[in-house]
């Protein structure tokens, strides 16, 4: 469903009312869902993969261009939201052990 509204803000000329809020408050919603269920999540073997799929969608937030240029709420909003998943992932313990995933994180430039 991410992926369904960067291709609609992104390929369709319909000038959809408040599409960068829209695309604002699922990047939102994926942040707080993937903390609220981090520790589940973290059980998983998959978990590693997740991630980097939670990392993909994030980077492809923070590049999407709506009507032709990047959004500042996505510009501010998305690093926040990954510092804060950082900062709790670090205070749970998880990214001690990988650290592949906090090189991938500064590799893709959010940090």
């Amino acid at each position: 469903m991410l992926d369904d509204l960067l291709e609609i803000a992104q390929g369709h000329q319909k000038d959809y009312r408040n599409m960068e809020g829209t695309l604002v408050i699922a990047v939102k919603l994926l942040s707080k869902v993937f903390l609220q269920l981090l520790n589940e999540l973290a059980q998983l073997t998959t978990f590693c993969k997740l991630w980097l799929g939670v990392l993909s969608r994030m980077e492809k937030y923070l590049k999407v261009k709506v009507k032709g240029k990047k959004n500042e709420n996505l510009q501010e909003t998305v690093p926040k939201l990954l510092k804060n998943t950082l900062l709790v992932m670090k205070s749970r313990g998880m990214l001690v052990q990988r650290e592949l995933s906090m090189r991938v994180v500064i590799k893709s430039g959010f940090l």
